[in-house]
């Protein structure tokens, strides 16, 4: 979902003569060739649902380092 939100307002802006930085063509250019990539090696890969299972899994991490920060202070 992200992926596709995040492809539709890059050609969007693009298509209205928004000029972006050589640093965000360069991450676009990256997100469509692992898209590409992430194909060839699996089919069946999801990214949007791994992008979502890594964000809750280093968010509860966080939160576990922290409340055992709290712990030891």
């Amino acid at each position: 979902m992200f992926v596709s939100v995040h492809r539709f307002l890059f050609e969007r802006f693009t298509y209205q003569g928004v000029v972006f930085s050589a640093d965000l063509l360069m991450y676009e250019k990256a997100l469509v060739t692992l898209k590409g990539v992430l194909a060839d090696v699996d089919p069946t890969f999801n990214r949007d649902d791994y992008m979502i299972w890594a964000a809750m899994t280093t968010f509860l991490d966080d939160v576990v380092r922290l409340r055992l920060l709290k712990l030891i202070i």
